[in-house]
């Protein structure tokens, strides 16, 4: 693979707290620091969203000097025919513009890319998985998961020269599967990242603990509305912590399907003037940093960079006990409770709010975690992984 490599990032979306998540975040990300290392990067982005977090991030992007290729204004989930134009849209691109590598960060832009790979267009297909449970997701939609699973177990391992796992437990996963092991095509550890300001471990060290930000404990997470990141469980921890805490507020920052059912869950607990909805923000890191304590309540995960964020901001965090955070939590990082486990956390979130000295420990420890998973070292294994394709 030549020195100069031109690789095209591929991601689903911007609208970040909508329909995109944390993997689309880190492919921009990854692409702004390819970039940096004199890499021609291009992002190709699925879906135009035309939403505020959307114009929010791409307004960062252009600073940065990146400017996104879109192949598809949304209009809900496009059938077969979106597909095709999707796939015409970048067969032209890369007509016009030489890429080495595609890397993709989603099911259907590695199909895409599999597929330009055997047409001539492209060299190289990297992918990479960010949900460890990405083919076991309920009953809903069987054809697609049946689809999906087909693509992951058959049609990727034999098309894809490299597939990159964010956690442990993803790349175990990938590499049981039979034709992984008949062609030798062993899937790699390279986590999620952050972007890392100079100097956050000073502000973090200057951080008292002994009281609130405000004039009363918050505590809060962030993601999308969904099934996933277990909502219910924290929301039910709630009317327990408030015995011990009656002006405590809970702030949710993010958007989706269960949302109506969430806030009817609060109403239904006597909750809901102690529990703030807040949609998608563009302001995120403001309101990151106003909480006391982050929780992370998701029953999986690939790595989820969320907790990164809070650790960076200094925020004490509570996590659940899943694969994917498990190459996060180190010993007194994190307070570890178990998924799906509303008692346990009650009594989680109880504790680390009436021990200050506990929530500066765990924010100390967190510091090198932190560290660890900065943008500037995970891009840095990207790019060895691209020169040895």
């Amino acid at each position: 693979m030549p020195e100069s490599l031109k690789v095209l990032i591929f991601i689903k979306g911007l609208d970040l707290g909508g329909y995109s998540g944390g993997a689309d975040l880190f492919g921009a990300n990854l692409a702004c620091e390819l970039d940096k290392y004199g890499i021609e990067v291009t992002l190709c982005v699925c879906y135009k969203f035309n939403t505020k977090a959307e114009n929010d991030i791409l307004s960062s992007l252009l600073t940065s000097g990146i400017t996104p290729y879109f192949l598809l204004e949304w209009s809900g989930h496009p059938g077969a025919r979106g597909y095709i134009d999707a796939l015409r849209k970048l067969n032209y691109y890369l007509g016009e513009h030489q890429i080495d590598i595609i890397h993709s960060h989603f099911h259907t832009g590695t199909l895409l890319s599999v597929l330009l790979k055997q047409f001539g267009k492209v060299r190289r297909v990297v992918r990479t998985a960010h949900v460890d449970q990405e083919w076991t997701r309920g009953w809903n939609g069987l054809i697609r998961q049946s689809i999906i699973r087909i693509l992951i177990f058959v049609i990727f391992p034999l098309f894809v020269d490299l597939e990159a796992g964010v956690s442990s437990n993803s790349v175990e996963i990938l590499n049981q599967r039979f034709i992984v092991k008949v062609f030798n095509k062993y899937a790699m550890v390279i986590p999620n990242a952050i972007p890392i300001p100079d100097g956050f471990d000073l502000s973090v060290s200057q951080k008292d603990y002994t009281g609130w930000q405000g004039d009363h404990p918050i505590v809060g997470s962030i993601g999308r509305l969904e099934e996933q990141k277990g909502y219910e469980y924290l929301l039910a921890a709630i009317p327990e912590v408030l015995l011990q805490y009656p002006s405590m507020e809970t702030w949710l920052i993010g958007d989706g399907q269960l949302n109506n059912k969430l806030k009817e869950q609060c109403e239904m607990s006597g909750i809901r003037d102690h529990v703030v909805f807040w949609g998608k923000q563009n302001k995120i890191p403001v309101l990151l940093s106003k909480m006391d304590l982050f929780i992370s309540s998701s029953l999986y995960e690939g790595l989820p960079t969320v907790v990164l964020e809070a650790m960076m901001y200094g925020i004490p965090c509570v996590v659940t006990d899943i694969p994917g955070t498990r190459d996060i939590a180190q010993e007194k990082n994190v307070v570890v409770i178990p998924a799906g486990d509303s008692k346990a956390l009650a009594g989680a979130i109880s504790h680390v709010l009436c021990t200050p000295s506990l929530r500066q420990t765990l924010v100390e420890n967190a510091v090198q975690t932190v560290k660890r998973f900065s943008i500037e070292n995970i891009s840095l294994e990207y790019l060895d992984a691209y020169r040895k394709l």
